[in-house]
């Protein structure tokens, strides 16, 4: 019985310090990721750009339906003034990388497993409402 109280907080410990590792990913690092995992990075280098891109939460990936299959945004208002814009293939090969896992053993909108908690890898389902009208060269549309 001993033993399994050793052991559960020998995992406890394990799990907490993954996720610190995880978390002390520096922003740069996390965008380079994410255009190697497959992303598209499309600059917020207009008024309107901006503005659109202001419509996510920043920091967080958002689902999206469109007429031609699911995809997902990352908004970074701060190091790139950007939106991520990619697959659910783009998504998995993220969080392959970032919870060392094989893309092939995650589910698109699977989160992190049970443990510490890790914002950058946690899909957000939102309304359509939410992105407005689309625009001329809309950063937050994906064309397959």
């Amino acid at each position: 019985m001993k033993w399994a109280k050793t052991a559960a907080a020998a995992l406890a410990l394990l799990a907490g310090l993954l996720a610190a590792d995880l978390l002390a990913q520096t922003p740069q690092q996390r965008d380079q990721l994410l255009e190697q995992s497959g992303f598209l990075m499309r600059s917020a280098d207009t008024p309107q750009k901006v503005a659109r891109m202001g419509r996510l939460p920043p920091l967080q990936f958002l689902a999206r339906n469109s007429p031609h299959g699911r995809y997902y945004l990352f908004a970074d208002p701060k190091l790139c003034v950007c939106v991520f814009v990619g697959t659910e293939q783009a998504l998995n090969n993220y969080k392959s990388q970032v919870l060392q896992v094989p893309a092939n053993e995650l589910a698109p909108t699977q989160n992190a497993p049970p443990g510490p908690r890790n914002p950058f890898v946690e899909v957000h389902e939102v309304g359509e409402d939410v992105f407005g009208d689309p625009v001329d060269e809309d950063i937050l549309e994906y064309r397959f």
